[in-house]
């Protein structure tokens, strides 16, 4: 295990079947009953990543000193590392993976409860309190609740104008949105920090479970985590499973200092 795998192979909710990625790209897709076709592809690579809707998993052939080359499920979680053998590539089966990340992962102790100290930090979760004296900009806070209607939206502006309180006043007005808040530092700059700072302020939304996004936290706190790539599809398709109706919308906002 010398480095982390370069291909995914992620269930895809939406599209019923799994979808095969190499360094980011999906270039092929696999139906749960087309397991010849699949262990076919396995004669080509010799580590993937697996992201089920059971647990995930990180998959190596390893040679053996007396000869034969064999498959090991690798699983990560709050630092410990738990091994589990699977045979030659005949047994690569769909529910074997499977089954096998699923008992790994009712195995481990949840990580839902135990976060990195950084990540729940109230102050970096929450909306600042409103000053005792405000002026309640209106124009402005109706411009952001129109901004919900796109993915992205950028606030910039010098420092000292306010962009951090305009924010935080809108948040609290929310009543029918759900609001996820994050303060970011420098440290922030590392993409398993980040990414697990996000997961941890998403949770806060009433929609989403507690445990949202363990399986990807596990998987970039570990040593040898799967590509980031594989690891925000595993999120997004996570996220999308688990709305409530009706649907609520998503959209991510950053301030520029």
């Amino acid at each position: 295990m010398s480095r982390a795998p370069l291909h995914a192979l992620i269930w895809s909710k939406e599209q019923h079947l799994y979808e095969w990625y190499t360094q980011g790209q999906m270039t092929q897709r696999f139906q749960s009953t087309e397991e010849t076709a699949w262990l076919a592809w396995l004669d080509e690579v010799s580590s993937f990543a697996f992201h089920s809707a059971r647990g995930s998993l990180n998959v190596y052939q390893e040679q053996r000193p007396r000869g034969g080359a064999y498959w090991y499920a690798y699983q990560t979680k709050e630092g410990r590392t738990r091994k589990r053998y699977l045979g030659q590539t005949k047994s690569l089966s769909f529910s074997r993976l499977e089954e096998t990340a699923h008992s790994l992962l009712r195995a481990q102790p949840s990580a839902a409860t135990k976060e990195p100290e950084m990540m729940m930090l109230s102050s970096r979760l929450a909306p600042p309190r409103q000053p005792n004296t405000l002026v309640e900009r209106e124009r402005l806070l109706t411009t952001l609740d129109e901004a919900l209607l796109t993915p992205l939206t950028l606030l910039s502006a010098s420092a000292g104008w306010g962009k951090t309180t305009l924010i935080s006043v809108w948040a609290h007005r929310q009543k029918k949105t759900q609001v996820a808040w994050l303060s970011l530092d420098e440290l922030d700059n590392s993409p398993t920090r980040f990414w697990g700072a996000l997961i941890v302020s998403l949770r806060r939304c009433p929609s989403l479970a507690e445990n949202f996004g363990e399986n990807v936290v596990a998987q970039l706190q570990s040593p040898q985590p799967p590509p980031l790539s594989s690891c925000l599809s595993v999120l997004l398709h996570e996220l999308e499973s688990q709305q409530v109706y009706p649907a609520p919308s998503f959209s991510f906002w950053t301030i520029i200092r």
